[in-house]
């Protein structure tokens, strides 16, 4: 008998790590398993931006939840981790606590200019307010 997770290939990757995806997309892992429409294991992800082709649900089999446009499935070998940011940054998660970790930074808005220009990035068109 042998353990579905003896070769899976997402082994080093939970639900809620920063991911990128295709070497140019940021966004939050959200799946990892088998799915219906394809063999093998596949990675759902919640991109920052809305680049993708879904919200979670693939053929209407919901796979997780985001904002429509933010959510892709892509093979293991897609994706890396994506390290140095927070968790649960990504604003297609739908979570409205998401941007809570931000309150902390106001005072440091003006401060810095790096700061500014991530807030924009992490509010982009997929932000669920």
């Amino acid at each position: 008998m042998s353990h579905p997770w003896v070769d899976d290939p997402l082994s080093s990757f939970e639900i809620g790590d920063r991911v990128l995806v295709k070497q140019s997309q940021p966004g939050t892992l959200m799946f990892k398993g088998q799915t219906h429409f394809g063999s093998g294991h596949w990675a759902g992800v919640a991109l920052d931006k809305a680049e993708g082709d879904n919200a979670g649900t693939y053929e209407g089999v919901k796979y997780f939840e985001c904002t429509q446009h933010c959510g892709v499935f892509v093979r293991p070998d897609e994706i890396s981790h994506l390290f140095g940011v927070n968790k649960n940054s990504s604003s297609c998660m739908g979570n409205e606590d998401s941007d809570s970790f931000h309150d902390d930074d106001d005072s440091l808005k003006g401060d810095y200019k790096y700061s500014e220009g991530d807030e924009q990035r992490v509010g982009s068109s997929c932000d669920t307010t």
